[in-house]
């Protein structure tokens, strides 16, 4: 008799580089307030901005390399303002036929412009559409003898590792004056969230996330509230109020690479006298090796199908199921075996009742449920 074991083709996802390759002028213009003029001139020097995407396939080298020919449903967002008024497309900044943006108009000094870019890559061997996003501000302040920035390391991308399980993080902004740092009683800091494409203040009842620091140069927030937040910190020195400093950070929950899989702990040979089958579900990370406490990052499921009709029934939540020996097969042409189903949670979130967010003891009660939903 011929014994057999089953196998299957698992993939390693990709990785996807997603920006934009400037091929002309700059994000950061400067305004001279004795000349009235902008360096540089986008109406001589635009700002030319082509779509890039850079794949790593581990599984197929060949379809690794730059891909910016195959994204579809490109699209390109500009908002921002002159002197004259709002940008208008087709005026202050086109889309050419190779999906390239470029931006004629000149940005109005001390304010701050915005691009976002979207586009979809598909995955043929994956059957995946991923999609992409990229976002980045423009920039133009008024020139004089000082020369202001704010700093911030954490500006941009900034991914939490969900099995570090921190419970702090700290964004980081400096005020500066000719590279030299201003003292902190000269500076006024307001960290904002971006909240429905607009930026507000900070509420410590709304936002759970938020640890302190809101006026401060120094932001601390939980990364266990955190699944995608945008944040920004406001600068501007008290002497010259009207000439603000913006950096933008983005969080987001991370996973990274894992793999799941199954480990039988008894019964995968089953004789007369076994009572009862068993196993659990086993989460490796690629470099660190299994996942301790797999629940707390996972919504864990356990199936069972006796291959006697019965398809895969429910067994078990958690990591482990168990099945008596009144399920097993009813005879040896059949070939029982376990399913199971892996999704990733989401970063806790306050519990609504009608809309009310649920507390007890004055403090609000929080849970974390699967990002996508039961698919069995």
């Amino acid at each position: 008799m011929i014994r057999s074991s089953q196998g299957r083709l698992v993939f390693q996802p990709i990785t996807l580089t997603f920006g934009v390759v400037i091929l002309g002028g700059s994000y950061t213009q400067n305004y001279d307030t004795d000349s009235g003029t902008f360096e540089p001139d986008r109406a001589l020097t635009p700002l030319i901005l082509a779509p890039s995407l850079v794949v790593v396939d581990s599984d197929i080298p060949s379809e690794s390399g730059e891909k910016s020919g195959k994204l579809v449903n490109v699209a390109w967002e500009v908002t921002g303002s002159s002197n004259t008024g709002t940008w208008k497309s087709g005026t202050d900044y086109v889309v050419d036929t190779n999906n390239r943006l470029i931006i004629y108009g000149n940005l109005k000094q001390d304010t701050v412009g915005h691009i976002k870019l979207t586009a979809q890559y598909y995955d043929n061997n994956r059957a995946r559409i991923n999609q992409l996003i990229w976002e980045h501000d423009l920039y133009n302040k008024s020139v004089t003898s000082r020369k202001f920035e704010l700093r911030c390391p954490e500006s941009g991308l900034n991914r939490l590792d969900v099995f570090k399980n921190l419970t702090m993080y700290a964004l980081n902004a400096q005020f500066s004056n000719n590279g030299a740092d201003v003292p902190d009683d000269q500076v006024v800091y307001e960290w904002q969230v971006l909240i429905n494409n607009t930026f507000m203040s900070i509420l410590s009842a709304r936002d759970l996330w938020y640890l302190g620091g809101v006026n401060k140069k120094q932001l601390g927030v939980d990364p266990r509230y955190i699944g995608d937040l945008c944040v920004r910190c406001v600068a501007y020195h008290k002497k010259y109020p009207t000439e603000k400093f913006y950096q933008s950070c983005r969080m987001v929950r991370y996973y990274g690479q894992y793999e799941d899989s199954w480990l039988w702990e008894a019964g995968q040979l089953k004789f007369i006298d076994t009572a009862y089958a068993q196993g659990r579900v086993v989460i490796n990370r690629k470099k660190e090796g299994e996942i301790s406490n797999p629940e707390k990052y996972f919504d864990i499921e356990v199936f069972y199908d006796n291959d006697n009709g019965m398809g895969f029934q429910h067994v078990a939540h958690g990591v482990r199921g168990r099945v008596d020996r009144n399920m097993f097969p009813v005879d040896a042409a059949h070939r029982d075996r376990f399913g199971w189903a892996v999704r990733e949670k989401t970063e806790l979130q306050a519990l609504t009742i009608n809309g009310d967010t649920a507390a007890m003891s004055s403090q609000t009660i929080v849970l974390s449920v699967p990002k996508i939903d039961r698919d069995v």
